[in-house]
């Protein structure tokens, strides 16, 4: 089998304090591999400063949700 794209689904509930460190990891290991790379950052009823964080990483896409549920924010992340 070979892995033409990889997908990496971050979901994330008020993460204010990890989520640029999180990101920041994601992307340089990105570099790493020889594949496209997507990074979805599901923001899942988010109050804080989550959306302004993700949305200060180019090429990041967002995906703003209200479920309140970490497992469909997973699946929302991948779909």
């Amino acid at each position: 089998m070979t892995v033409e794209h990889v997908i990496v689904a971050v979901p994330a509930r008020d993460e204010e304090e990890t989520l640029a460190a999180c990101l920041e990891s994601v992307l340089v290991a990105s570099a790493h591999v020889e594949v496209p790379v997507t990074v979805v950052v599901v923001l899942d009823g988010c109050v804080d400063a989550s959306a302004e964080i993700a949305r200060g990483f180019a090429g990041v896409l967002i995906v703003e949700r209200d479920h309140g549920n970490v497992g469909r924010a997973r699946q929302d992340g991948v779909a």
